[in-house]
């Protein structure tokens, strides 16, 4: 697996220790604290994984003044530095060992474009190969990345993206559309179908601001109906919750072979008790710490709730049949 993101690795590790993906080459694209927790996750199976840093910050990028470096600002172009590598790996017929790629924030256009460039040439010389793109442009109406993206998303990404993870505010972005509705959110799927993806996901739907719950909703190109899974929905902001929902749901979809159902119930259900862990522990931690360094995500400390997804109850999981076959 490529991994152009960070805070994946640890669960993707645990959640495919049954399957058949040993080759792993880790990329991070957007550095966050807590790095740390990925190695001991990686010794609970046996993985070759090779990690690629894009810079090394403390503490996380999303905190006011992290302090580190990035390559592309001391070492020349972040660009040349990974398109040297992947150089490296096709030299020694290497590339055809990967099964899938996850991309995560990118926040240059170039570097955008390589990956575009990369997944396609990834499928040409492996038959089972799959995209997932988490494609991180912002959120609650914020932008993160340069504007330009997100044409460069619509137009050279998602054409070659097997499976893609939007929140609702990116699905907005993509399609044009203000997802007002279950209506127009149906609408909206067909719409980033139609670019490209066969899997969409809406990694959440929030129509009320004082709602108690949320809504996923997964589908799947030519089939008739769209999968929703409905969680408790917690107060407050999280930091890399699309970067861990992306390897969830890749890790799943890969165990459950493409069902729907399962793969988005299981990826739903194991974010709830990550962030539920997380919230709970901010709310004891008595240190003299910023709020939003209590909410980095409790990877680690939740590991045992990662590994036991065969144990979770059954998830509120729902269909709705649309008037055509998706996509269409």
């Amino acid at each position: 697996i490529f991994f152009f993101s960070d805070l994946p690795f640890d669960l993707v590790v645990n959640y495919l220790c049954s399957l058949k993906l040993e080759q792993v080459l880790c990329q991070k694209l957007k550095p966050e604290l807590g790095s740390a927790g990925h190695i001991p996750s990686f010794e609970y199976v046996c993985f070759v994984y090779d990690r690629v840093s894009e810079g090394h910050l403390q503490p996380s990028s999303i905190h006011p003044k992290p302090r580190g470096f990035r390559i592309r600002r001391q070492q020349g172009s972040c660009l040349a530095f990974t398109t040297e590598l992947i150089a490296g790996l096709r030299q020694h017929s290497l590339l055809p060992t990967y099964t899938h790629l996850l991309t995560g924030y990118c926040g240059d256009a170039s570097f955008l474009r390589e990956i575009a460039k990369l997944a396609k040439e990834l499928k040409s010389v492996t038959t089972e190969f799959q995209y997932v793109c988490d494609p991180v442009l912002g959120d609650e109406g914020v932008l993160y990345v340069p504007k330009d993206l997100i044409e460069i998303y619509r137009h050279e990404v998602l054409k070659v993206a097997d499976i893609i993870t939007p929140n609702q505010f990116e699905v907005e972005l993509l399609t044009g559309l203000e997802l007002k509705d279950e209506k127009t959110a149906l609408e909206a799927l067909k719409l980033l179908h139609n670019m490209g993806p066969r899997t969409v996901v809406l990694t959440s739907l929030v129509l009320d601001p004082n709602a108690k719950t949320l809504k996923a909703y997964g589908s799947v190109k030519d089939e008739t109906e769209v999968v929703t899974v409905e969680v408790p929905r917690l107060a407050g902001r999280f930091t890399g919750t699309g970067d861990v929902f992306a390897a969830v749901f890749l890790a799943h979809h890969s165990r459950y072979n493409g069902d729907m159902k399962k793969t988005l119930a299981k990826a739903m259900q194991t974010m709830e008790r990550i962030l539920s862990r997380t919230a709970a522990a901010a709310q004891i931690d008595k240190r003299n710490i910023p709020a939003i360094g209590l909410r980095e995500l409790r990877i680690v400390e939740s590991i045992q709730d990662i590994v036991a997804f065969e144990n979770f109850p059954p998830a509120l999981v729902d269909t709705i049949s649309t008037n055509c076959t998706v996509g269409c």
